[in-house]
C-alpha cells in the first residue's frame, strides 16, 4: 500500500510486423475503486516489433487498518484484428497489502477513585481495526495499593468488535477501610491477545489509578443534616472571603423546618437527586422539629442507566433498585453502598455524570443526641465528598455547594439589638443568575453538634425564624415549599424554576405532575 502504485507488464508471445492495441479493464474483488485503487479502462498499444508494454496502476495509501485486498486486471483484444488473440493468462490478480497498524492505549492515563466507589478503566484504539481485537488488563505492574486489601480487580479482557475504538468494561472498585493511610495508587497495564502483527501497544500502555483515602467516619462526624433538620455546608475557599482567621474552615449553618409527611429535595444536580421524607417529632415540645425517616436517591450509573437507592430508618434497611442491600454491601454500575459493621451506618458513593466525579454520602440510623435534646430515632445524613456537585446544583442543601460566597463584616442592626458582635453578611450570586441575594449570619464557635469549629448561623424566614437571625432575606432561594416533591425518587421540584436535574433518570420518572 505504501508503494502508492504498481507497474504491470503485458507480454506478447512474439513480435509483430505491425502495431496493435489491446484494452485493459479493472474489476473489483475485495478491493474497490476508487477507495483502494484507481484505474480507468485504457487502450494499450504494442508498437511494431515490441513484445512488452508496462502500465502503472495507482494504489491509495490510506491510514485505515484493513485486511489485504485484491482486484483484477483483464486484457481484451480488438475483434477486428484477427491476427491478435488473447493469451493465457488474460487476467492478473493484484494484491494490496495493508500496512496500517492499530495502536492500543489507555485514555486517559490517570484516574482517581474514592474509597468505596468504582471507576471504569478505558482502553482505546487509535483507529478501527479490521478484525476483532482482545486486550487483557491487569494491575500487577506496581503501586503501593494492595489487592484485595485496598481495591478489588480481576484480570479483565475487553473485546473490540470490528469498528469499535473505545471500551470501558473493566472496573476497579476501591474498598473502604477504617485506616487513615493517605492516598495510594496502583498501575494497570495492557497486553494484546494473539500478538497480531498489525495491532501494537500504543502510548500510554500503562495507567495510574489513585485511591483517595477517606478518613474513618464516626457518629461525631455527622453534622450536615441532623434532626429537624439542621444543615451544614463547608464554605468554599473561606480564605478568599475576608482577612479574618476566625472564618478559616468555617461552615454555613442553617435550619429549615419541613412539613411532617412530606418529601423535600436535598440535592438536585446533573445526574443525582436526593430526597428526604420528614416525620413528626414525637417527644415533648418537638412537634415542630421534624426529622428524616427515609432518604431516596435517584442516580445515573456510569453506563447511563437510572438506579434508585432507598434508606429507611425502620429497621435501618437499604434498598438498591428495590432489592435489600446485603451486609457486605453492593457495587454496581459505578454505585457503591457499604454497610459499616453492625452499627447501622451506610456509606454511599455515586458517579455524578462522569467517572472521575463522585458524590459520597454517609447515612446513619443510630439513635443520636443533638443540641441537648432527648434522643430521636431518625436518619442522619452527611455529604462526605462532593467533587461531583457542581455550581449549578440545587436543592435545600445542594444549592450552597461549590458556589462562591462573598462574606463581609456586618455592623448594622441585628434583631432587637443595634449591633451584634461577629455578624456577617453573606452574599450569593447563583451561577447563571444576574440577581444576588444576601442574608446576615452570626459566627459561632461550634457546629450544630457542639464540635468546636466556626459556623455562620443563619435563619430562614420562610421556614419560621430559627432565632439566630431576625432579618429580611432568605437563606435558601425561594420558599422551602418550592423544594417539595411528589415521591421519594421524584426529580421534579414543586417550583420548576428550581429543578436542575437533567440526568437519564428523567426518562424513568416521566414528566412532572401538575401542582
Amino acid at each position: 500500500e505504501a508503494d502508492e502504485s504498481i507497474n504491470v507488464t503485458l507480454i506478447s508471445s512474439k513480435p509483430a510486423s505491425f502495431s496493435y492495441d489491446v484494452t485493459v479493464t479493472a474489476m473489483d474483488v475485495t478491493a474497490t475503486d476508487p477507495e483502494d485503487y484507481h484505474f480507468d479502462e485504457i487502450m494499450v498499444t504494442f508498437p511494431n516489433g515490441e513484445t512488452t508494454v508496462s502500465i502503472n496502476v495507482p494504489v491509495n495509501n490510506d491510514d485505515i487498518n484493513e485486511m489485504s485486498e485484491t482486484f483484477d486486471l483483464q486484457i481484451a483484444v480488438n475483434e477486428l484484428e484477427a491476427r491478435v488473440l488473447p493469451g493465457t493468462p488474460d487476467v492478473t490478480t493484484i494484491l494490496i497489502k495493508d500496512d496500517d497498524n492499530v495502536f492500543v492505549m489507555f485514555d486517559p492515563q490517570n484516574y482517581t477513585v474514592v474509597e468505596g466507589s468504582s471507576i471504569p478503566i478505558t482502553v482505546v484504539l487509535d483507529k478501527p481495526a479490521a478484525k476483532e481485537v482482545i486486550v487483557t488488563i491487569d494491575t500487577t505492574a506496581g503501586g503501593n495499593a494492595e489487592d484485595p486489601k485496598d481495591y478489588q480487580f480481576f484480570t479483565c479482557e475487553v473485546t473490540f468488535e470490528v469498528g469499535d475504538t473505545t471500551n470501558s468494561d473493566c472496573m476497579i472498585m476501591a474498598k473502604i477501610d477504617e485506616e487513615l493511610e493517605g492516598d495510594e495508587y496502583l498501575i494497570a497495564s495492557l497486553s494484546i491477545q494473539g500478538s497480531p502483527s498489525d495491532v501494537l501497544p500504543g502510548d500510554p500502555e500503562i495507567a495510574f489509578v489513585t485511591i483517595k483515602d477517606m478518613p474513618p467516619v464516626t457518629d461525631e462526624d455527622n453534622a450536615t443534616i441532623i434532626g429537624d433538620p439542621l444543615f451544614e455546608v463547608p464554605l468554599p475557599n473561606p480564605e478568599d472571603y475576608e482577612d479574618d482567621p476566625a472564618l478559616k474552615d468555617a461552615s454555613l449553618c442553617y435550619e429549615v423546618h419541613g412539613n411532617s409527611g412530606e418529601i423535600f429535595n436535598l440535592i438536585s444536580d446533573g445526574c443525582t437527586s436526593v430526597n428526604a421524607l420528614y416525620k413528626e417529632g414525637v417527644l415533648p415540645n418537638t412537634t415542630d422539629l421534624n426529622f428524616m425517616s427515609k432518604i431516596g436517591i435517584a442516580a445515573d450509573g456510569v453506563t447511563g442507566q437510572c438506579h434508585t437507592l432507598e434508606f429507611d430508618v425502620d429497621g435501618c434497611k437499604a434498598l438498591f433498585d428495590g432489592s435489600e442491600v446485603p451486609l457486605n454491601g453492593i457495587s454496581s454500575d459505578g454505585i457503591c453502598v457499604r454497610r459499616r459493621g453492625s452499627d447501622y451506618t451506610y456509606i454511599v458513593s455515586v458517579p455524578n455524570c462522569g467517572t472521575t466525579r463522585r458524590l459520597m454520602m454517609w447515612l446513619s440510623c443510630v439513635n443520636t443526641t443533638r443540641l441537648g435534646k432527648p434522643r430521636d430515632d431518625g436518619l442522619n445524613f452527611k455529604v462526605l465528598y462532593a467533587d461531583g456537585l457542581r455550581p449549578t446544583s440545587h436543592g435545600l442543601l445542594g444549592q450552597f455547594w461549590n458556589i462562591p460566597l462573598n462574606v463581609t463584616k456586618y455592623n448594622g442592626p441585628f434583631g432587637d439589638k443595634p449591633m451584634r458582635k461577629n455578624a456577617y453578611t453573606v452574599t450569593i450570586l447563583p451561577p447563571g443568575s444576574s440577581t444576588t441575594r444576601s442574608f446576615v449570619a452570626h459566627r459561632g464557635p461550634r457546629l450544630w453538634d457542639f464540635r468546636r469549629k466556626p459556623c455562620l448561623y443563619a435563619g430562614n424566614i420562610h421556614a419560621g425564624p430559627a432565632g439566630e437571625v431576625e432579618k429580611d432575606g432568605s437563606v435558601i432561594e425561594g420558599k422551602y415549599t418550592d423544594y417539595r416533591v411528589n415521591d421519594l425518587f421524584s426529580i421534579y421540584l414543586e417550583n420548576p424554576d428550581f429543578s436542575k436535574y437533567t440526568g437519564n433518570c428523567t426518562e424513568s420518572f416521566g414528566t412532572p405532575s401538575s401542582g
